[in-house]
């Protein structure tokens, strides 16, 4: 007789977890064919369940929402016509909801997706909004979100740490003639708190003072020699290193010195 010896040392399982916490459920119940006992007679009765689920995708629709205001007048002829005036609307005279401007603004913004694409999907499902309609919802969209950038970027510089950073991003300029421009996405934040972004046509320490403002405190950056000029002019900035490219250079020096190179790596990795 054979008996299978569990390795106490072995690794629990983990067990699998749910795609999703909460979703709508339809439930389906299908009852058995074989209803009565073909021994007695008798009428069987539920001894037990089995449950099985599988997830289906319901594709999105586009609802048109009609608004109809009447107009009231007296048949006398000498009053005034009464009509109920417009609700308000994230686009004035225009006609997307508010969900739909979110959605497309999340789609380029958050899904990376192209108007161009968004176009195409919106065609699936049987509507035509023009790129430059969609381009026009999303100029709207980031008017109606600026009060609360600029109220993230004042609590951001209200405290005394912020890291900053900027990225170069090529951009469609009129101006510029059979090629992308360039320009910079400069990016100031605290872990676990609010990240905004700027958009600034180049690199120069002009656009990293309007980032920064009249922040105080330590100003944690990399090695960009905009930054340190700023200090330089304001002593109640900081500036702090970051740990993620000073690790750079010493995993560079692996190849050549492993053993000292290897030592500051693994130092290094005990702070993350």
């Amino acid at each position: 007789m054979l008996v299978r010896v569990e390795d106490k040392d072995a690794a629990p399982r983990t067990r699998r977890q749910p795609a999703a916490k909460v979703l709508e459920t339809v439930s389906q119940r299908i009852e058995p064919e074989e209803k009565v006992c073909p021994h007695c007679g008798k009428a069987k009765c539920e001894i037990g369940c089995e449950r099985s689920e599988r997830f289906e995708y319901v594709p999105a629709r586009i609802i048109r929402h009609e608004t109809l205001r009447p107009k009231l007048a007296c048949p006398c002829g000498q009053g005034t016509v009464s009509i109920a005036p417009l609700p308000p609307s994230v686009i004035e005279q225009g006609q997307p909801g508010p969900g739909l401007v979110a959605h497309v603004l999340l789609s380029k913004y958050d899904d990376h997706l192209p108007l161009y694409r968004q176009q195409q999907q919106f065609e699936r499902l049987g509507v035509n909004f023009p790129r430059q309609t969609l381009c026009d919802w999303v100029e709207k969209g980031a008017q109606w979100l600026q009060p609360i950038v600029r109220e993230m970027k004042r609590e951001l510089l209200a405290g005394d740490y912020l890291q900053v950073d900027e990225t170069p991003v090529r951009v469609m300029d009129p101006e510029v003639r059979g090629r992308c421009a360039t320009g910079y996405l400069w990016v100031a934040g605290r872990p676990n708190q609010d990240v905004i972004f700027e958009f600034h046509p180049g690199r120069g320490k002009e656009f990293a003072q309007q980032l920064i403002g009249n922040f105080q405190g330590h100003l944690q950056r990399d090695g960009y020699g905009v930054y340190g000029a700023l200090a330089r002019e304001r002593p109640a900035l900081i500036p702090v290193g970051c740990w993620s490219h000073a690790r750079r250079k010493f995993v560079d020096a692996l190849e050549e010195r492993p053993r000292e190179a290897g030592a500051l790596v693994t130092e290094i990795r005990k702070l993350y």
